[in-house]
């Protein structure tokens, strides 16, 4: 996308994200992809005269969110000219880069942009030109990720504040935060924000616990939460013979932020086929993450020789709206991604999320204790576990479908979007 349209500059929107494609192995996580989706949509129904700019927050991202331009000059500006030489460590490096960067930030505020260094003015004029700076949902503040992307959004919130631009954020997870680094590198990323969006209510706690005034912070759940279903690929499978009429859907994934590894694949399948057996129905697995190395697809086929139930995989790339269809149309969910939990309560259909590590027991807890008869959160896969599950999915039938067990609503993002911008960009509502 140009810069330019008719030779007339346009208003511009930066918006950081996660749901980007990870180029050295294709790598891409579809509900992380649906909640940039949903952010580009709300914000085109908003402001439809405006560019929007997803900040990459590193050289290795792709976006692939139609009509949105990828800008790399947060991160040129992090890692310098890609031939340098760095002697000093990486971490280091990077600190003293962005203190660099906030620097040259207050220089060119105060007009002395002829004073700046070369290697960030393209940032400066990017950032004191946009409209607003906007976080779309994430879960960077949080012991995983706090020093890595959530340092890299914050540096871009200090400068925004420096440059006099507003910034607000959207479906952020902010926590587990039990260590000291973590808990200091989220308070000063989220400072400069003048409205904080969360994906969920202990989120909300968190982020009160740094210091966050109340005032500054809304539930907005996750932006995902509003993704419609295409149904269109799932008919495709139900004529192919490859999704049957009623079936349980599942999906898996091993890692370091779920806590599952290849070891786990025969207790999994245990659990897996005690659920399915419960309600007498297949497995089919759906991937939620795909990449050059399998992605999701893989840890499917590990677990799926254990079984002794039918299981299928749907191992093809489908959209995130597809696969939500998918999962739509299931009697039962079970799965270890928050998203797709996510996909699964928005849908409706009853799911069972498992986690290992706070990082997951975070994110899963919190969705649940919102659909609490629609969702279980349950830890490991001890044999307790197994009944829990199976006792869940026995039980669905009775819960309810339309909404109704949510106690606390979240704030629709075009609702937040005008509270914020009434109050202090009451220019671009004009």
């Amino acid at each position: 996308m140009s810069d330019h349209a008719a030779g007339v500059s346009r208003p511009t929107i930066l918006v950081a994200a996660s749901g980007y494609t990870y180029r050295p192995r294709a790598a891409c996580n579809q509900g992380d992809r649906a909640q940039l989706d949903a952010t580009v949509q709300d914000l085109r129904a908003a402001f439809p005269a405006h560019r929007i700019v997803a900040v990459a927050n590193s050289l290795n991202d792709g976006c692939e969110a139609d009509g949105v331009e990828m800008s790399y000059r947060l991160a040129q500006c992090l890692t310098g000219p890609s031939d340098s030489h760095h002697r000093l460590p990486q971490g280091f490096s990077r600190a003293v880069r962005a203190a660099w960067l906030l620097f040259n930030a207050q220089l060119y505020r105060r007009g002395l942009r002829r004073w700046c260094s070369s290697g960030t003015v393209g940032l400066l004029e990017q950032v004191s030109q946009a409209d607003f700076v906007m976080f779309s949902g994430a879960g960077v503040f949080n012991d995983r990720f706090a020093t890595s992307v959530g340092a890299v959004w914050g540096l871009l919130a200090h400068t925004a504040r420096t440059l006099r631009r507003p910034v607000l954020a959207t479906g952020q997870q902010v926590g587990p935060l039990d260590r000291r680094v973590s808990r200091v590198a989220s308070r000063w990323a989220l400072g400069p924000l003048d409205l904080l969006g969360t994906r969920d209510l202990s989120s909300l706690d968190v982020a009160q616990g740094l210091g966050i005034a109340r005032s500054r912070l809304v539930f907005t759940g996750d932006a995902a939460w509003s993704l419609p279903s295409d149904p269109t690929e799932a008919r495709a499978l139900h004529r192919s013979g490859r999704l049957p009429a009623r079936y349980v859907v599942a999906q898996a994934r091993f890692g370091p932020a779920t806590g599952f590894d290849q070891t786990d694949a025969p207790a999994l399948a245990e659990l897996f086929d005690a659920v399915a057996a419960a309600v007498d129905l297949p497995v089919v697995f759906v991937p939620m993450e795909y990449s050059t190395g399998g992605g999701d697809s893989a840890c499917a086929e590990l677990i799926a020789r254990d079984m002794h139930c039918e299981a299928r995989i749907l191992d093809e790339s489908m959209t995130p709206a597809a696969a939500k269809a998918v999962i739509a149309q299931a009697h039962v969910a079970i799965g270890i991604s928050y998203h797709f939990c996510v996909f699964a309560v928005t849908a409706n259909t009853p799911v069972v999320g498992i986690w290992r590590t706070p990082y997951m027991k975070h994110k899963l807890n919190g969705l649940a204790a919102l659909k609490p008869r629609r969702m279980a959160s349950l830890n490991g896969l001890r044999s307790e576990v197994i009944a829990a599950a199976t006792s869940f999915v026995r039980g669905v039938d009775t819960a309810p479908t339309d909404g109704s067990d949510i106690d606390v609503q979240p704030v629709p993002m075009t609702s937040t979007l005008s509270r914020f911008l009434s109050s202090r960009v009451p220019a671009v509502l004009s």
